[in-house]
């Protein structure tokens, strides 16, 4: 009897639901494939994701691990990935994931101004495919700045506007 070969899911299948957890799964299969661009990336496997929220199993279930989560040092509006890789003049990049006409909050734009005058890069991406634009980008693989990191400058100087010098390239 032979074996019938696993089922392989393209980036765009793993996405299809359009959830901000499916594009962030694409992100992470996009990040296992060898070659990107015809370049080498293994600083990608450095990529982590922060458990940062998420759905819990009940109202019970949320609150146990809610409680549970903060007082190991989970915080709000953190961003949802982290590449602690030291590119283009910043210590790593940070990536907030959205979906659909989500935008960020004020936690979220007060972490990423944190970040920025910490001297980590930062980004917003609302697809696997923006999350990949901004990991090649960041890693030197184009020249082309990515919509995700203009973004996340301008939500950052909303917050803190005293961040304009260090961002001015970027806005």
């Amino acid at each position: 009897m032979t074996r019938k070969p696993p089922n392989i899911l393209t980036l765009e299948q793993i996405a299809a639901s359009g959830t901000e957890h499916a594009h962030q799964a694409a992100l992470f299969a996009w990040c296992k494939h060898p070659f990107h661009e015809g370049r080498l990336m293994p600083e990608l496997d450095l990529l982590y994701a922060i458990p940062n929220g998420g759905a819990r199993t009940s109202k019970f279930g949320q609150l146990a691990a809610g409680a549970r989560m903060r007082a190991e040092g989970v915080k709000a509006g953190v961003p949802d990935l982290c590449l602690p890789v030291a590119r283009r003049g910043w210590h790593s990049i940070y990536i907030e994931m959205k979906r659909g006409r989500n935008t960020l909050e004020g936690m979220q734009k007060q972490w990423l101004a944190g970040l920025f005058l910490a001297g980590n890069c930062c980004g917003v991406a609302y697809s696997w495919q923006e999350g990949a634009e901004l990991l090649s980008w960041y890693l030197g693989r184009t020249n082309k700045r990515p919509v995700g990191i203009i973004k996340a400058a301008q939500k950052a100087l909303e917050h803190n506007p005293e961040l304009k010098p260090l961002l001015q390239g970027f806005v």
